[in-house]
Protein backbone atom coordinates (compact mmCIF):
# COMPACT_ATOMS: atom_id res chain seq x y z
CA UNK A 1 0.00 0.00 0.00
CA UNK A 2 1.46 3.29 -0.86
CA UNK A 3 2.02 5.66 2.20
CA UNK A 4 2.01 9.56 2.44
CA UNK A 5 3.11 11.39 5.69
CA UNK A 6 2.94 15.17 6.78
CA UNK A 7 4.02 17.07 9.89
CA UNK A 8 3.26 20.11 10.53
CA UNK A 9 4.73 22.50 13.49
CA UNK A 10 2.26 24.62 14.94
CA UNK A 11 2.24 27.41 17.62
CA UNK A 12 -0.72 25.69 18.86
CA UNK A 13 -1.86 23.43 21.68
CA UNK A 14 -2.49 19.43 20.98
CA UNK A 15 -5.51 20.31 22.02
CA UNK A 16 -6.76 23.34 19.74
CA UNK A 17 -4.87 21.36 16.83
CA UNK A 18 -7.12 18.11 17.74
CA UNK A 19 -10.40 19.94 18.00
CA UNK A 20 -10.46 21.40 14.56
CA UNK A 21 -8.77 17.88 13.08
CA UNK A 22 -12.13 16.37 14.69
CA UNK A 23 -14.42 18.84 13.78
CA UNK A 24 -15.29 16.87 11.12
CA UNK A 25 -18.80 18.96 10.12
CA UNK A 26 -16.64 22.05 9.89
CA UNK A 27 -14.37 20.50 7.10
CA UNK A 28 -16.48 21.84 3.61
CA UNK A 29 -15.58 25.45 5.24
CA UNK A 30 -11.87 24.34 4.46
CA UNK A 31 -10.80 21.31 3.26
CA UNK A 32 -10.19 21.80 -0.60
CA UNK A 33 -12.65 19.91 -2.59
CA UNK A 34 -14.60 18.59 0.63
CA UNK A 35 -18.42 19.24 0.00
CA UNK A 36 -20.13 17.57 3.18
CA UNK A 37 -18.85 16.40 6.48
CA UNK A 38 -21.09 14.05 8.53
CA UNK A 39 -20.79 12.75 11.85
CA UNK A 40 -23.15 9.18 12.08
CA UNK A 41 -21.97 8.27 15.64
CA UNK A 42 -19.92 9.95 17.73
CA UNK A 43 -18.31 8.98 21.48
CA UNK A 44 -15.18 10.18 23.23
CA UNK A 45 -13.56 7.24 22.30
CA UNK A 46 -14.52 6.65 18.68
CA UNK A 47 -16.77 8.64 15.46
CA UNK A 48 -18.05 7.16 12.45
CA UNK A 49 -18.18 9.93 9.98
CA UNK A 50 -18.21 10.59 5.86
CA UNK A 51 -16.69 13.24 3.89
CA UNK A 52 -17.60 13.89 0.55
CA UNK A 53 -15.11 15.00 -2.42
CA UNK A 54 -16.34 16.40 -5.61
CA UNK A 55 -13.83 16.82 -8.28
CA UNK A 56 -13.49 16.82 -12.12
CA UNK A 57 -17.18 16.08 -11.97
CA UNK A 58 -17.83 13.16 -9.50
CA UNK A 59 -18.57 12.93 -5.87
CA UNK A 60 -16.64 10.47 -3.68
CA UNK A 61 -17.66 9.71 -0.32
CA UNK A 62 -15.41 8.46 2.02
CA UNK A 63 -16.67 6.64 5.48
CA UNK A 64 -14.32 6.56 8.62
CA UNK A 65 -14.22 4.79 12.07
CA UNK A 66 -11.91 7.20 13.70
CA UNK A 67 -10.63 5.56 17.17
CA UNK A 68 -10.01 8.80 19.50
CA UNK A 69 -7.39 9.42 22.21
CA UNK A 70 -8.18 13.59 22.72
CA UNK A 71 -5.37 15.56 22.33
CA UNK A 72 -3.30 12.58 21.09
CA UNK A 73 -4.14 10.49 18.44
CA UNK A 74 -6.87 9.33 16.20
CA UNK A 75 -6.59 6.37 14.07
CA UNK A 76 -8.56 6.11 10.90
CA UNK A 77 -10.14 3.21 9.86
CA UNK A 78 -11.53 2.51 6.27
CA UNK A 79 -15.38 1.68 6.33
CA UNK A 80 -16.28 2.75 2.57
CA UNK A 81 -15.27 4.78 -0.55
CA UNK A 82 -13.39 5.31 -3.07
CA UNK A 83 -10.65 2.92 -1.82
CA UNK A 84 -9.79 -0.76 -1.92
CA UNK A 85 -8.29 -0.28 1.27
CA UNK A 86 -7.11 2.98 3.78
CA UNK A 87 -5.64 3.35 7.21
CA UNK A 88 -4.33 6.35 8.91
CA UNK A 89 -3.47 8.27 11.94
CA UNK A 90 -3.56 11.70 13.13
CA UNK A 91 -0.67 12.63 16.44
CA UNK A 92 -0.84 15.32 18.16
CA UNK A 93 2.89 15.91 20.27
CA UNK A 94 2.79 18.73 22.74
CA UNK A 95 6.10 20.81 22.02
CA UNK A 96 5.62 23.28 24.74
CA UNK A 97 2.76 25.50 26.60
CA UNK A 98 1.40 26.94 23.23
CA UNK A 99 3.45 24.28 20.65
CA UNK A 100 2.54 21.24 19.10
CA UNK A 101 3.32 18.82 16.23
CA UNK A 102 0.70 17.37 14.18
CA UNK A 103 1.66 14.52 11.92
CA UNK A 104 -1.13 12.85 9.58
CA UNK A 105 -0.37 9.25 7.94
CA UNK A 106 -2.07 7.54 5.53
CA UNK A 107 -1.89 4.33 3.57
CA UNK A 108 -4.27 2.95 0.85
CA UNK A 109 -4.76 0.86 -1.87
CA UNK A 110 -7.35 2.83 -5.08
CA UNK A 111 -9.71 0.53 -6.47
CA UNK A 112 -8.58 -0.16 -10.00
CA UNK A 113 -5.49 -0.35 -12.25
CA UNK A 114 -5.60 2.75 -13.85
CA UNK A 115 -6.22 4.71 -10.33
CA UNK A 116 -3.14 2.86 -9.23
CA UNK A 117 -0.96 4.62 -11.26
CA UNK A 118 -1.79 8.33 -10.57
CA UNK A 119 -3.27 7.52 -6.97
CA UNK A 120 -0.07 8.55 -5.36
CA UNK A 121 0.88 11.79 -6.77
CA UNK A 122 -2.78 13.13 -6.31
CA UNK A 123 -2.78 11.86 -2.97
CA UNK A 124 0.65 13.94 -1.99
CA UNK A 125 -0.98 16.98 -4.01
CA UNK A 126 -4.12 16.62 -1.82
CA UNK A 127 -2.46 15.98 1.68
CA UNK A 128 -0.63 19.10 1.03
CA UNK A 129 -3.49 21.09 0.40
CA UNK A 130 -5.15 19.57 3.00
CA UNK A 131 -2.76 20.33 5.55
CA UNK A 132 -2.34 24.28 4.53
CA UNK A 133 -6.19 23.98 5.12
CA UNK A 134 -6.53 22.76 8.60
CA UNK A 135 -3.22 25.59 9.39
CA UNK A 136 -5.20 28.35 8.08
CA UNK A 137 -8.66 26.97 9.60
CA UNK A 138 -6.92 27.13 12.83
CA UNK A 139 -5.90 30.77 12.32
CA UNK A 140 -9.04 31.40 11.73
CA UNK A 141 -10.98 29.48 15.12
CA UNK A 142 -7.99 30.66 17.50
CA UNK A 143 -6.08 33.90 16.03
CA UNK A 144 -3.25 34.52 14.37
CA UNK A 145 -0.10 34.25 17.02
Amino acid sequence: MPEVTRSVLLGYTAEEVFHVVNDIESYPLFVPSCIEGEVHEKTDQEMLASISFKAMGFTKTLTTRNRIKFAERIEICFVDGPFAQLAGSWDFVPLSEQASKATCTLSFTPKGRYAKLAAKSALNKAANSAIDGFHKRIIQVYGKR
